[in-house]
């Protein structure tokens, strides 16, 4: 049966205008490749590619999860567990491996769909899982901006440093972006549903609300696209200009001469904190700027002409780049592995602790069984005989 044949003009362009996070599955593939004008031979070489896709998605989607949720997971222990708790930054990294675990859940869910779990297609559930991926999403962002302004704060003004960078501050900014985050996208809950395209349920817009989403979507798209991209990047160039001129050798050593030795070593100590910060903010930004770059061509394309629609290969294209973006939820932990030295620090000072109070419990359970008999026991001895 040809899907196709039951899906109007109309319900194509509310399908496309759709403003979501995570629409990829295996029925939203299908319905863009039926949907399309292209020949046959071109049909046929799109649906190969939307195979390979399909195939990256169904076998790469669990793999990224599941290493994202436990490397956050443990993420979020050292930096609420162990010594740098006390550093600001730790605040923002802890609240990230929050809401990129709770985003990587969200993707889950519309996995699921992949294997015949139809979860994310009805209702109740697609409001739910549009609301907290949109939610995530900003936050995650905005807390990658939000460490990397402390970041450029502490090495462009250290004086300043310990007055504006602080634990207490920290806590207050995540505090403030989260009630931002929940109210700003409250509409999403009740202006979308789950609609039936042909023989496929998508969740999408309610046709009523569309003027609202519009103005949902352009603001999601400047404060979650444009703006982030920005920031994190010119950030970045002058945080990493700078970087590069502390470890200049003469600037070290005029540092030294002057009589500066205890202020050089602790701007040594941001310094080392911002250079892993750095490469942190850097990676999410590679990984996320083909998906953001052809985002924002699809809603400017969307928004110029009412009746225009991706072409399967603009659609493949977008699908592709967003399995990458996922890729950016999960990765962190690794990088704080790979390149800070005092994360593994902490990570291996966290196992040894448990692992210390693990066998002194093993140990006082063992010492307990082994005892001879306990004062009840003797009691209950002495009154047998």
């Amino acid at each position: 049966m040809n899907s196709s044949a039951a899906i109007s003009d109309e319900e194509i362009v509310d399908l496309e205008s759709n403003d979501t996070i995570l629409m990829f599955d295996s029925d939203y593939m299908d319905i863009l490749l039926n949907m399309s004008g292209s020949t046959s031979d071109e049909m046929i070489d799109h649906r190969v590619i939307a195979d390979i896709v399909k195939s990256v998605n169904l076998y790469c989607i669990p793999f990224i999860v599941l290493a994202g949720i436990i490397g956050n997971s443990l993420s979020l222990l050292v930096f609420t567990c162990s010594h740098l708790k006390r550093v600001s930054s730790s605040v923002y990294l802890s609240a990230l491996s929050i809401t990129d675990t709770g985003l990587l859940v969200m993707i889950f869910i519309v996995w699921l769909e992949s294997v015949n779990v139809s979860t994310y297609h009805k209702n109740g559930w697609c409001q739910l899982v549009e609301y907290m991926s949109h939610v995530c999403a900003f936050l995650s962002v905005w807390f990658i901006i939000s460490f990397t302004v402390e970041r450029y704060i502490a090495i462009f003004h250290p004086g300043r440093s310990q007055e504006m960078c602080t634990t207490k501050r920290s806590i207050g900014v995540v505090i403030l972006m989260v009630f931002i985050g929940c109210s700003g996208y409250l509409s999403i809950i009740w202006t979308v549903h789950a609609q039936k395209f042909g023989r496929f349920y998508m969740c999408i817009a309610l046709p009523q609300y569309r003027h609202l989403l519009t103005g949902v979507a352009t603001a999601n798209v400047v404060l979650n696209l444009i703006v982030p991209i920005v920031a994190i990047a010119v950030l970045n160039m002058l945080i990493t200009q700078k970087i590069a001129a502390f470890y200049n050798t003469k600037t070290f050593i005029e540092n030294e001469v002057h009589g500066r030795r205890e202020r050089n070593t602790s701007y040594r100590t941001q310094i080392t904190v911002t250079r892993i910060l750095l490469i942190v903010s850097s990676v999410y930004l590679m990984l996320n700027m083909p998906f953001y770059c052809i985002q924002l061509h699809l809603f400017m394309m969307n928004h110029v002409k009412d009746t225009w629609t991706p072409s399967p290969s603009e659609s493949l294209w977008r699908c592709l780049f967003q399995i990458v973006h996922y890729v950016s939820f999960s990765i962190k932990f690794y990088l704080y592995t790979l390149y800070s030295t005092r994360f593994r620090y902490s990570l291996k000072g966290l196992f040894t602790k448990y692992k210390f109070i693990w066998s002194k419990r093993m140990d006082s359970t063992i010492r307990r069984r082994r005892s001879p008999t306990t004062e009840r026991d003797t009691f209950a001895m002495m009154e047998f005989y």
